[in-house]
């Protein structure tokens, strides 16, 4: 049997026995298990457990902590500790709330202290600790109960945390009995002053006093001790109460005041609708190179002449319809004129929000549909959301669980319309869009078409992301500042503002002049 025949067999035996992409060694032959790892569809974990994965993403840390690290505990913890285990009060909270696993997770258990190491520098802290009585199953971990686990963090986590905190507070369908009860069961007066003086913190006065009614009815005294030492803002209520939408929002009320430090006011539209489209494509040629460029793609000036101009031919010519850099860049052309379809409706009374909404689709499929006549992808990829993990190289953040697109999109969507300036409409719309990633594939490209449209939407100019260095490093350094830290987006907003500025009639880094710089480059998926 030929050796890719044997890998074959080896690999669908591994498939068979794999749980979301975990297997323990004793479910394959060593054989089978040799084959894969020299090829490189198997990547041991820890003693006795392997990743199956695809060849050349081995050394990828997204991976690890966007899917492969949960999905390992949801093996490892049952098959260690049986249901004698529970996670940390912190952990059960970011489970609850949708956060990724990251770095190390405590697990509570009757048994002694232990530590796993775990790839990338992660582990697994087991320590003998509470125990609760009744446990909640959430993604096939099991966790204290969302009421139980706010009550036992320390006041630490309020501190380090606000956002997650606030999330998790409002997540609470009927706060007032379910921490209510954990309180009263537990008798946790000093605990209580703390839950109670954080929903008043966070705007929600009632909730505040029906908590500190009930305690004091059983007799308790309460002092109120607020655990955050900033304020929070109030963001409102969301359409969707999962805690997701909450975290769209969330991070939306406590950015929006700094983005409008660096871009006060909009200037206004000061252009006939005619006049401002041609301006947009006079600078078509740059965008399309940097936007492609910062992607890893090796975009030429005469590939994107020869696609401006219809001179390439995916049908007649097998190496136009073979060539990814090609079809990107008809792609690019594609979804480009779409937007530019989108600007007059922006600009013509209808809510920018509302345009982007009904539009934003058809400027992704458009990016795709050369891709799927070549028959790269089928048809399907293109519909609604994405349905699997989706990893950022070289990027701490990892994007939320595809289960909770929908909700979170819905809700950007909703801010987008509900939000009066064109600069923080561009800045965080950008922002959230490439933190969620709705889509398997082409989120920077559409994240900067949602930017500039919303920018001259209030009157500001296009703005090109120049893709050579230094300033595509920063680019990206400031977009993972703001998604690690959930607060800081000044820096991608002065990066913005920077950009803004550069004359693309005058700029020297030309297409020419930027071609060698940008084959440097290294090849990242979208931003």
């Amino acid at each position: 049997m030929a050796q890719l025949d044997l890998i074959a067999d080896s690999l669908k035996k591994a498939k068979r026995h794999a749980r979301d992409g975990i297997l323990r060694s004793a479910e394959l032959s060593a054989t089978d298990r040799t084959r894969l790892i020299r090829s490189g569809w198997l990547t041991r974990i820890v003693r006795g457990y392997y990743g199956l994965g695809t060849p050349g993403h081995e050394g990828e840390s997204g991976v690890w902590y966007g899917h492969d690290f949960r999905s390992f505990a949801k093996l490892y913890l049952p098959d260690r500790f049986g249901r004698e285990y529970c996670l940390s009060a912190k952990d059960s909270i970011e489970v609850h709330i949708g956060e990724p696993l990251l770095e190390q997770i405590v697990v509570n258990t009757r048994n002694q202290s232990a530590k796993v190491d775990l790839p990338f520098k992660s582990s697994i802290l087991v320590i003998p600790g509470y125990l609760p009585d009744v446990v909640d199953e959430v993604d096939g971990l099991r966790v204290m109960s969302l009421a139980e686990a706010l009550c036992r963090v320390p006041s630490s986590y309020f501190e380090a945390n606000p956002l997650k905190a606030t999330v998790a507070l409002r997540s609470l369908r009927d706060p007032g009995s379910s921490i209510g009860k954990v309180l009263l069961g537990k008798s946790m007066p000093v605990v209580a002053g703390r839950i109670v003086a954080a929903y008043r913190a966070i705007g929600q006065a009632k909730i505040a006093d029906d908590i500190r009614g009930a305690m004091m009815a059983a007799g308790h005294k309460l002092v109120e001790s607020n655990p955050f030492t900033s304020p929070v803002p109030d963001f409102g209520r969301p359409r969707e109460t999962s805690p997701q939408a909450l975290r769209v929002r969330a991070m939306w009320a406590t950015m929006r005041e700094k983005v409008l430090k660096v871009f006060p006011a909009d200037p206004g539209i000061s252009k006939t609708i005619p006049d401002l489209l041609q301006s947009i494509k006079d600078v078509y040629r740059h965008d399309a190179y940097n936007s492609l460029s910062i992607e890893g793609f090796e975009v030429t000036e005469e590939l994107i002449e020869k696609v401006r101009t219809g001179a390439w031919d995916p049908t007649g010519n097998e190496r136009d319809s073979r060539t990814k850099d090609a079809l990107a860049a008809k792609g690019y052309a594609d979804a480009f004129k779409r937007v530019l379809e989108s600007v007059p409706r922006a600009l013509r009374g209808k809510q920018p929000g509302e345009v982007a909404e009904s539009d934003l689709h058809g400027w992704y499929t458009a990016l795709f549909g050369p891709s799927v006549r070549a028959r790269i992808i089928g048809p399907a990829d293109l519909a609604g959301y994405r349905n699997g993990p989706v990893y950022i190289r070289d990027a701490n953040h990892v994007p939320p669980n595809a289960v909770h697109v929908p909700a979170m999109m819905e809700e950007l969507f909703a801010l987008l319309k509900e939000e009066s300036s064109a600069a923080v409409r561009a800045v965080l719309g950008h922002f959230i869009f490439v933190h969620i990633h709705p889509f398997m594939d082409g989120n920077g490209r559409t994240a900067r078409f949602l930017m500039n449209l919303m920018f001259v939407s209030g009157g500001w100019p296009w703005t090109i992301i120049r893709s050579a260095q230094p300033r595509r490093s920063l680019y990206f350094a400031a977009l993972d500042k703001a998604h690690v830290t959930r607060t800081e987006i000044g820096d991608f907003a002065r990066f913005l503002r920077e950009e803004m500025d550069v004359d693309w009639g005058l700029a020297k880094n030309s297409i020419a002049d930027t071609r060698a710089q940008a084959r440097t480059n290294s090849q990242a998926p979208d931003a």
